[in-house]
């Protein structure tokens, strides 16, 4: 958003771009062998998350095209065997 001061009254506001990438962040609970292959997705697939991929907007079901957004994804481990798996991601326009 862009705001401009007027000589009197409130600052005018509007978008600086209408076709701007939504941050969206989510946490899945995987097992060891689930987070293997999304290492291997993240790593090897998409070029240690440079490439874009397709998947359903959890919420809409819609499918859309995403992006990793600037922080790498992390993971901690929450009982033997699974972990719980932190993604920024940005839904492209």
């Amino acid at each position: 958003m862009i705001r401009t001061a007027m000589d009197a009254g409130p600052a005018k506001r509007r978008r600086r771009i209408s076709a701007a990438p939504k941050k969206m962040h989510e946490v899945y609970e995987m097992t060891s062998a689930q987070l293997v292959t999304f290492e291997e997705f993240y790593n090897d697939t998409l070029l240690d998350g440079s490439l874009t991929f397709t998947k359903n907007n959890p919420r809409t079901g819609v499918s859309s095209t995403y992006a990793f957004g600037e922080t790498k994804p992390s993971w901690s481990n929450i009982g033997p065997g699974h972990w719980l798996v932190d993604l920024d991601l940005e839904i492209l326009p």
